[in-house]
């Protein structure tokens, strides 16, 4: 229920009724999202929002979306905009459900599946570059505590020549 409107006058300038719409997709059927005024993207992106989260009933799901899948890859911009759906399902679902989706794109799109894999591929180059980054910051943090133990505080320019060092130089 919304506040009733303020009674002073200098108080209605700053008022305003906002009015919020609520769109559970989360309930919504296919035939509902279907329904809606959107292009092929558009619904898939609704479909895969809705569904991606919970593994098993977005891979019994996606086979039933070829038509959508094969609408929008022949669209100007398609293979991107398939890129974007692809690339959002390697960030959110776990890895096993990440490897299945392989397998059904696979059978339901093969033509897409070179798609996936370049999406594969980043996330696997990224995830090396992380963990490569998270093991140059642990043994920066070693190399400072022993540095403080053994000669109690450091000098600026050896923290600023530690932050900026590379693992070369490291070891």
């Amino acid at each position: 229920m919304l506040p009733s409107r303020p009674r002073h006058r200098g108080a209605r300038t700053f008022y305003s009724a906002i009015r919020v719409l609520v769109d559970d997709i989360g309930r919504a059927t296919d035939e509902d999202i279907r329904g809606r005024a959107l292009n092929a993207f558009g619904t898939l992106a609704l479909l895969f929002l809705r569904d991606v989260r919970a593994t098993e009933r977005f891979l019994l799901r996606f086979p039933l979306w070829v038509d959508l899948l094969q609408s929008l890859q022949r669209a100007a911009s398609g293979q991107a905009a398939l890129m974007v759906l692809f690339k959002y399902v390697s960030m959110v679902a776990d890895q096993l459900g990440v490897q299945r989706f392989q397998q059904v794109v696979h059978k339901v799109l093969p033509e897409a599946e070179d798609s996936l894999m370049t999406i594969a591929e980043e996330m696997r180059q990224l995830g090396l570059k992380q963990g490569l980054e998270q093991g140059l910051q642990s043994q920066r943090a070693l190399l400072m505590e022993l540095l403080r133990t053994k000669f109690g505080s450091v000098d600026e320019a050896v923290i600023q020549r530690l932050d900026a060092a590379d693992e070369p130089a490291l070891k």
